[in-house]
């Protein structure tokens, strides 16, 4: 997705971290094992493919967002949004792009692949069937403006989830979280609009940079600088359920993945948060924070992409371009099982585009960064 705001973030003190009540949360990780960047013979984290992601007479290889379906790698990018056939990993091709105009502020910041569709935020939220060769526009949502930025979406059966953020240095700006109905995607209906903060330099414990979202039957769980948690279950009114804060300069990032109970989210000033969002009941606490993977296990200030396959985290950081497989059976003890270099992904200075994804039927990891994608072998560290 979208990297607005370059800046690192200032300064985390520890007590903050304290007054989140899970200690510090950030133990020495334990290191098995430091794998090789070469990935020639046998090395169990080789590079099996090297593809560029540069697309549109523009050049641009920029990848906002991506969804890995099967042996289709969906990427959103900067000029049209590219789709590759992956089934052999050695020598990935594209088989189509989805077109939307070239406009920053309506580029796909946001996408999804549901029900034989593809989902797409720009400054509305537009629909393709995918199902045939080739991508047929369906429909879309009316728009939110040219400064409007729709950073996240998910879809769970006829329902579609956004979040808004009507950026720019303008006093009364909303961001929101947004709930649609897709069941006709000619004929797409905006359910229920819920205002997380208003004023884009308000600094109080509203503000939330939104740009992750997991729509799960009828819980919808939100990454932003904290952490919320909403009850869909009537998605016609969204209500909050519970919330964790955890706020710093330049604090929101884009990747967040639910295993199980656990949410791990990535923060730029913190590294990643492990969230339990089991076991709601009303009344008590919920939900819990239950550790930060963070220095020394991995670097901070700096994009963090990331995926998780049960107790296996793999995390990305363009802070020192390394990817790393975390063995998260105990979350505040992560146990550093390998590493290598990524910097092939990336291409001149704008280095902050970073998405992973994992394909843990076929154990094969996606890395694309601004100007390419590789693809990993790493079956040796799933089952």
């Amino acid at each position: 997705m979208k990297n607005r705001i370059l800046n690192k973030s200032l300064v985390i003190l520890a007590a903050f971290i304290l007054s989140l009540g899970v200690g510090t949360g950030l133990a020495s990780a334990r290191v098995m094992m430091e794998g090789g960047g070469g990935g020639g013979g046998g090395e169990p984290f080789r590079r099996l493919s090297h593809t560029s992601t540069i697309n549109g007479a523009y050049g641009s290889g920029d990848v906002f967002d991506m969804q890995l379906v099967g042996n289709s790698l969906y990427l959103a990018n900067y000029l049209g949004d590219p789709v590759f056939d992956i089934s052999n990993p050695y020598a990935p091709f594209k088989k189509y792009e989805i077109v939307h105009e070239y406009v920053w502020d309506y580029a796909h910041h946001a996408i999804k692949v549901a029900n034989n569709k593809y989902y797409a935020a720009s400054d509305k939220l537009n629909v393709w069937d995918i199902s045939g060769p080739a991508p047929i526009f369906l429909g879309g949502s009316g728009t939110g403006g040219s400064s409007a930025d729709w950073n996240a979406v998910d879809v769970s059966g006829n329902y579609a989830y956004t979040t808004y953020d009507l950026g720019g240095p303008m006093s009364g700006q909303q961001e929101r979280v947004e709930s649609w109905d897709v069941s006709n995607p000619q004929a797409i209906r905006q359910l229920s609009s819920y205002i997380l903060a208003q004023g884009y330099f308000d600094d109080g414990p509203q503000r939330s940079n939104p740009h992750s979202l997991i729509a799960e039957g009828s819980t919808l769980y939100m990454g932003m600088e904290g952490f919320r948690v909403f009850d869909v279950s009537n998605p016609s009114s969204i209500t909050p359920q519970g919330r964790v804060d955890a706020r710093g300069y330049n604090s929101s990032a884009d990747d967040m993945k639910k295993e199980g109970a656990l949410i791990y989210k990535a923060h730029k000033p913190l590294g990643v948060l492990v969230i339990n969002v089991g076991g709601y009941v009303s009344g008590n606490q919920y939900p819990v924070l239950e550790g930060i993977i963070g220095p020394p296990t991995i670097p901070v200030d700096g994009h963090i992409a990331l995926d998780v396959v049960g107790h296996k985290a793999f995390v990305a950081t363009v802070k020192d371009k390394q990817i790393r497989v975390l063995d998260v059976t105990d979350v505040r003890n992560p146990v550093v099982l390998a590493s290598r270099d990524i910097s092939d992904v990336f291409s001149g200075t704008e280095e902050n585009e970073l998405e992973i994804k994992v394909d843990a039927t076929r154990k094969l990891l996606v890395v694309a960064g601004n100007a390419y994608f590789n693809i990993y072998d790493v079956s040796a560290y799933l089952p």
